[in-house]
């Protein structure tokens, strides 16, 4: 019986791991579900690392691909800064928006979400947003065909969000919410997508839409942990030389 729980496996690290594994034993998610007689959205969701496996599957797991438990990666929970995560949506798509924002409650702890509806009246909408989108360490992109129309979208926060994640440590993480072109669009080619089975949200059982949001949940915790104990670079915007 493994002495660890659940909660404190570092859920990337292991799909990293179960990922090596299966390649080397050649099995693949569909033949995976098979052997152990598990439902493949359950399989598909924790060999991406959206989901957590309970203490019962991840001792299947552990048994069936003899891994140790000095294998497994925990998680390293030592930090009290906030990290920045700036939410990118459209406003058609609120209702994607509202659950994504139930999920991510709990861990407002540790992070400091951000979205339009975070500016108060009277404050300068453009900067702040702007502002935000600098001190962003992770964004998240609520993917739709309104999204992909949006001008503001289109021309301010994507074009930024994109940037920093070149240039800088942002992590963007597309979830695709409805059909739309994303998969022909350029600019997210070669992205890490958020969705299981590259499933938009829509398409999934309302069961399974949740655990796609809880899946989103763990990758920012897991971001946040890893980048514990790297030094934060500066979250103050630039002046501009006169």
């Amino acid at each position: 019986m493994l002495n660890i729980n659940s909660e404190d496996i570092d859920v990337l690290r292991f799909s990293d791991l179960l990922r090596s594994r299966m390649k080397s034993d050649g099995l693949d998610s569909a033949s995976l579900s098979r052997k152990l007689n598990w439902g493949r959205s359950l399989t598909d969701f924790i060999v991406r690392g959206f989901r957590v496996p309970d203490n019962e599957n991840l001792e299947t797991l552990c048994r069936f691909f003899g891994i140790k438990e000095s294998e497994i990666p925990r998680l390293q929970r030592n930090n009290t800064n906030k990290c920045g995560v700036f939410i990118c949506y459209c406003r058609a798509d609120a209702e994607y928006k509202a659950r994504l924002d139930v999920h991510l409650k709990p861990i407002r702890d540790v992070i400091a979400p951000f979205s339009d509806e975070e500016i108060e009246a009277g404050e300068n909408w453009s900067e702040r947003i702007e502002t935000a989108l600098e001190e962003a360490r992770v964004a998240l992109l609520l993917v739709s065909a309104d999204f992909l129309a949006s001008d503001y979208i289109n021309e301010k926060e994507l074009p930024m969000l994109l940037r920093r994640a070149e240039e800088e440590d942002t992590v963007v993480l597309p979830l695709v919410l409805k059909p739309c072109r994303y998969f022909r669009d350029s600019r997210f080619k070669n992205r890490q997508l958020a969705n299981p089975g590259s499933e938009a949200l829509s398409d999934l059982s309302e069961n399974d839409r949740e655990w796609a949001f809880d899946g989103v949940v763990r990758i920012i915790e897991n971001f946040f942990d890893e980048a514990k104990g790297k030094p934060e670079r500066s979250l103050k915007r630039k002046k501009t030389q006169n």
